[in-house]
């Protein structure tokens, strides 16, 4: 079952298992990790804010620069957007791609460690992640090479969570190892959650078997596979949020136009539609059995550049972050 934006989500019995994300009368339960009790997932997805300030250390929001490139303003701007939700998750703030080219390398540039230091002395209470990926341009990392970027980052920024892209399209022991490492206290470090997205078939979970969470993203239309979600969310909590693919614009087709939700959403959707699209997610939380990631600077098109709530301004004057901030408090 496939739900369309607009349309209210079918409500779905959630069996708790050591995951799931609500009880089938909508009451949060605990939920712990599936490697250890002592990784308590607690509060993380009560409120949860998205928006990627950088890809491999480049700047990813142009409206943010202001009079100009200035890491310090920038940090301070994009903090200050997110700050506003009081989030208890900052998500895709920073993304890495690819292995350490050369012994010696430090994975994160100073604007990127600057900006999550601001993060975090901003929002406290917030856990904050780096994005990484198992698979790169095709290419399937090894397992020296995603424990050798994953044990770099950690040395400069130390974050709470690991959220994978194409988490099920790895090598599945390699992937297996990452999460092995990221539950472990190894070198001193605390334990960290770990998850990302679920792109593979609901009978083979491709080494993501011990994750904390699964990510789950609309199709190029904007629907969400309900039956997915509930599949998933008997294991773990699930997270949603906007298609981003901007690499595939000229692939994908919905309703016989072309190109990829992200692109539409950035180029071609009016204030109103982008409004009725976090609210429809928003609101369905609680009866579809996931936690909305608010697209605070999410998605992006062309692959670099982001959405920008804070600059999104509709009629009478109205912002998009203000939306997306009474939305956060209404439904979370």
């Amino acid at each position: 079952m496939k739900r369309f934006i607009g349309l209210l989500a079918a409500t779905a019995t959630c069996v708790v298992a050591n995951g799931c994300a609500f009880t089938s009368a909508d009451e949060p339960v605990e939920s712990t990790s599936s490697e250890s009790d002592e990784l308590r997932i607690g509060d993380t997805f009560d409120r949860i804010v998205q928006g990627r300030a950088f890809i491999e250390g480049e700047r990813t929001l142009p409206l943010e620069e202001g009079g100009g490139p200035n890491d310090v303003a920038y940090a301070d701007r994009v903090a200050n957007a997110f700050a506003r939700f009081h989030p208890t998750y900052v998500s895709n703030l920073v993304r890495h791609n690819q292995p350490l080219a050369a012994k010696g390398e430090t994975a994160l540039t100073p604007a990127e460690i600057h900006a999550y230091a601001v993060i975090r002395e901003k929002m406290p209470q917030a856990k904050v992640d780096v994005v990484v990926t198992p698979v790169n341009a095709g290419n399937k990392l090894s397992k020296k090479e995603l424990l050798d970027l994953m044990q770099n980052i950690q040395e400069t920024v130390h974050p709470d969570i690991w959220f994978f892209d194409f988490f099920t399209d790895g090598d599945p022991d390699v992937v297996r190892a990452a999460i092995e490492w990221a539950h472990s206290t190894e070198g001193g470090k605390k334990k960290q959650l770990v998850g990302g997205h679920y792109f593979g078939g609901l009978a083979d979970a491709r080494g993501t078997e011990k994750a904390d969470f699964y990510a789950v993203v609309d199709d190029a239309c904007g629907h969400l596979d309900q039956d997915k979600i509930d599949a998933l969310r008997k294991k773990k909590p699930v997270l949603v949020h906007a298609n981003n693919n901007a690499q595939n614009d000229d692939k994908q087709i919905c309703n016989g136009v072309k190109g990829t939700l992200s692109c539409h959403f950035l180029n071609d959707w009016s204030f109103a539609k982008k409004k009725a699209y976090a609210e429809d997610y928003a609101s369905h939380q609680r009866s579809g059995g996931y936690k909305y990631m608010y697209n605070v600077f999410f998605p992006g098109c062309p692959l670099k550049t982001y959405y920008d709530s804070v600059h999104d301004v509709g009629p009478g004057g109205q912002r998009m972050i203000d939306v997306l901030v009474n939305l956060a408090e209404r439904y979370d």
